[in-house]
Order: structure tokens, then sequence, then C-alpha cells
């Protein structure tokens, strides 16, 4: 979490997420596997998939937009 950011969860239906993908079309579209980060811009439009592993370079990408950890 962070300032600047909202942090949402995709799942299905029955699962505890803020976001349900009920036909699963995001799913079958992006294919984000448990873990990964899917960055949206404000505009809606799909910035990034990144993978539990490059964690620590969507930090850097995001702090380089002032939106670094508190």
């Amino acid at each position: 979490p962070r300032r600047g950011l909202r942090i949402h969860t995709i799942g299905r239906t029955g699962d505890r997420a803020e976001l349900v993908d009920e036909c699963g079309d995001f799913l079958g579209t992006y294919a984000p596997q448990v873990g990964d980060l899917i960055l949206v811009r404000p505009d809606g439009y799909l910035a990034a998939i990144v993978s539990a592993a490059h964690r620590s370079e969507l930090d850097r990408f995001l702090g380089r937009w002032g939106l670094a950890r508190p």
C-alpha cells in the first residue's frame, strides 16, 4: 500500500475479492498468476502485469513517479 494508489483483489465468485471476474474474461485475456501485481493507469489502461519475483522493480518504477513506499 502507498499513498496515491488504490489496491484491489481480483477473484472469482465466492472468493473474498473486491473485483469479481464472473465470466473469466480477465483471467482469459491477461492470464494473471497468484501473486501478480497489475498496475492500471488512472485512465483505465493496463500499464503492467508484474510477477511477485519482480516486485522490487515495480517499487523502483513507482518511486520515480513520486509513489514511493512510506
